[in-house]
């Protein structure tokens, strides 16, 4: 959280190739809208891989994994999931989904944290959307053993982490304008 103080960013330097990547994406942002225009159908295509490996990346980070011709099912089909990582890949997808279609009208908010964490869980048998009640993320592992895997925010001040990061988000954003 510490990454949207002012101080943070104000002290944040780039080097020359950091840069010059920063503008090419700037400049490929610009030509983007040209193949909306021109190859619609190959955007979409492209979207859809992009789609499918963002998909698999984020869940491999947490340790999900799915068979490819499943993702690609679960990720562009919306099949029902069979398995927890399916469902854990299914949320995925929708709260991407959301993402995708809504975002310029989706102000960055507890409410839409709130609503995406939903989104991510409605597939699992205990619900989402709320702020966390217990203090560590843990990984259990099929002997029954018990891993930590890093040590947020306490569960209590959750809400006020929460509230303040979207606080700096918005100071950050409007000195970027």
């Amino acid at each position: 959280m510490h990454s949207l103080t002012p101080e943070f960013l104000a002290n944040l330097r780039y080097d020359g190739l950091q840069i010059a990547t920063m503008r090419s994406l700037g400049e490929y942002r610009g030509k983007q809208q040209l193949y909306v225009a021109q190859s619609p159908e190959v955007l979409s295509d492209l979207r859809q891989i992009a789609v499918i490996e963002s998909t698999e990346s984020s869940n491999r980070l947490e340790g999900v994994v799915v068979a490819k011709d499943r993702l690609k099912s679960l990720v562009i089909k919306n099949a029902a999931p069979k398995s927890r990582a399916e469902q854990e890949v299914a949320g995925y997808r929708d709260a991407l989904a959301l993402i995708h279609e809504s975002a310029d009208s989706m102000p960055f908010s507890e409410g839409v944290i709130q609503q995406l964490h939903a989104m991510l869980y409605r597939y699992l048998p205990h619900a989402g959307g709320q702020w966390k009640a217990n203090n560590n993320i843990v990984e259990r592992h099929p002997d029954s053993t018990v891993r930590v895997r890093f040590q947020p925010v306490p569960a209590h001040l959750t809400p006020m982490a929460i509230t303040d990061l979207v606080g700096r988000y918005k100071t950050a954003n409007e000195r970027n304008r």
